[in-house]
């Protein structure tokens, strides 16, 4: 699942970890529960704050290129 919280200067989002572990006796399921969280600070002009960059880069082929 994708959350866009690019343009939230204030959010509270929950995110689920589980992991299911195998043993000889069956089987454990363990379960966290995170949350990610940001407070706009009042004597930080929105226009001005640090913008949100992605920490992956996108490849793009140029249109004349076939791929192989």
């Amino acid at each position: 699942a994708i959350v866009d919280l690019r343009k939230a200067a204030v959010f509270n989002e929950p995110f689920y970890i589980v992991v299911l572990e195998r043993t000889d006796g069956g089987s454990t399921v363990h379960m966290w529960r995170l949350t990610v969280s940001s407070q706009a600070d009042p004597s930080d002009d929105l226009t001005n704050s640090m913008m949100y960059v992605p920490d992956s880069a996108l490849v793009q082929e140029d249109e004349g290129e076939s791929r192989k």
